[in-house]
C-alpha cells in the first residue's frame, strides 16, 4: 500500500531574478563588504582632499589678485612700453651713425706733425702765404723769400722728410720788388707743389 501525505510542505525560499541577475548565487558578505570599502574614501580620503583643495583654491585666488594687479600696471605701463620700444630705435639709430663717425674719424687725418715738420724746416729768411692739402693729398705751398738759396734749402730739407716721400718741386718763381720799411727789396716769389705720402 501507498501512503500518500497530503500536508503540504513548505519549499526552500529561493531569491528573485532581478533583469537577469539571480540573486541567489551572489555573495551577500562580500556585496556588504564593498559597499562598506566604497564609503570608505568619504570617511578617510575626502576630508584630506578637500582641505588640500580648500589650500589650492586660496593660493588661486591670491594668484588671480596678484595677475590683476600685474594687469592694471601693465595697462599703466604701456605708453612707456612704446616710448621703450621708441627709445630703442634711437639707440639702434645712434649705433649706426656711430660706427658712421668711427669711420670718418679713422678715414681723417691730422697734418699736426707735418706742418711742425714744415715749420722746423723752414729757413729765416723764408714764409709762407698759402698753404693747401685737398683730398688727393697734394700740397700747394706758395710765399716769398729773400733768396733762391732759402727756397732752394727748405724744398731739400722737406723732402727729407718721411711726410712727402721727396715729391716737393718748385712749379713757379719769380722776382720781384717791394718796398720794405722804405727800401726796395728784392723778393723771391716761389710756388712749391708736391703729393703727402704720410700725416
Amino acid at each position: 500500500m501507498i501512503k500518500i501525505n497530503l500536508i503540504e510542505q513548505k519549499k526552500p525560499f529561493k531569491m528573485p531574478i532581478v533583469l537577469g541577475v539571480d540573486l541567489s548565487i551572489m555573495n551577500l558578505r562580500l556585496i556588504i563588504a564593498a559597499i562598506v570599502v566604497s564609503y570608505m574614501p568619504e570617511i578617510f580620503l575626502y576630508p584630506d582632499w578637500q582641505e588640500q583643495r580648500a589650500n589650492k583654491e586660496s593660493k588661486i585666488k591670491s594668484l588671480n589678485v596678484r595677475l590683476r594687479k600685474i594687469k592694471r600696471k601693465i595697462r599703466k605701463n604701456s605708453k612707456a612700453k612704446l616710448e621703450l620700444e621708441a627709445f630703442n630705435l634711437q639707440v639702434d639709430k645712434l649705433k649706426k651713425r656711430r660706427s658712421y663717425v668711427t669711420q670718418i674719424v679713422n678715414l681723417r687725418s691730422n697734418p699736426k706733425k707735418l706742418l711742425e715738420r714744415l715749420a722746423r724746416d723752414t729757413p729765416t729768411d723764408l714764409w709762407f702765404e698759402y698753404l693747401s692739402i685737398d683730398r688727393a693729398k697734394k700740397i700747394i705751398i706758395s710765399g716769398s723769400a729773400f733768396s733762391y738759396k732759402d727756397i732752394g734749402d727748405f724744398i731739400i730739407s722737406a723732402n727729407e722728410s718721411q711726410f712727402f716721400g721727396k715729391t716737393l718741386s718748385l712749379t713757379d718763381s719769380e722776382t720781384k720788388k717791394e718796398n720794405i720799411q722804405g727800401s726796395l727789396i728784392n723778393l723771391e716769389k716761389y710756388k712749391i707743389e708736391g703729393q703727402v705720402q704720410k700725416f
